[in-house]
């Protein structure tokens, strides 16, 4: 008969598995924290776009702040919670996050790439048009930095996943454990 599988501590005995747990819980909240903050320029593009009566960018900008700050108060209450399965699907979530930030650094390369300057030639229309007038510092700073924190946010809810489905299966062995 083979063994059944018990998900292993990363951090090895149980006092450092508390640590490790600690850490990790830390880490989601820094996440989350950086993830909330970073809605704050996509606010700030919505008031150009109010200038310019951009629509589609308007809409594009309420929605970007309002899914980083769910994202970020979700992490919150996943941790708070100690829910295992919360945080995978939230790692899950955070690891597609992260890929469509590559795709949209992807299209933006290209396109500031055939920008010549002059408004009135502008290789684009319509959606990708303001690419070409926005200071590339002013997007790529927060991009980055999100790209940064999704990949980080991803490992974190990953590693205390496993910490919290350790620790309850290790609950669940000893009779301590009681669902809710």
């Amino acid at each position: 008969r083979l063994p059944a599988h018990r998900p292993t501590s990363l951090c090895g005995t149980k006092t450092a598995s508390m640590g490790c747990k600690i850490l990790f819980q830390i880490g989601c909240f820094v996440v989350a924290a950086i993830l909330i903050l970073l809605s704050i320029p996509y606010w700030i593009y919505l008031k150009f776009a109010v200038e310019n009566n951009d629509i589609v960018n308007i809409a594009l900008y309420i929605l970007s702040a309002v899914f980083l700050i769910l994202l970020g108060i979700l992490i919150i209450v996943a941790v708070l919670k100690s829910k295992a399965g919360w945080l995978k699907i939230l790692a899950i979530i955070l690891i597609l996050v992260f890929i469509i930030i590559l795709v949209q650094l992807i299209i933006n390369a290209v396109v500031r790439g055939r920008c010549d300057g002059k408004p009135e030639n502008s290789p684009t229309s319509g959606f990708f048009s303001n690419i070409c007038y926005n200071d590339p510092a002013s997007f790529y700073a927060p991009v980055i930095i999100m790209l940064v924190t999704t990949l980080a946010g991803f490992i974190f809810c990953l590693l205390l996943s496993r910490e919290l489905q350790k620790e309850q299966s290790g609950e669940k062995k000893q009779g301590k454990y009681y669902a809710s």
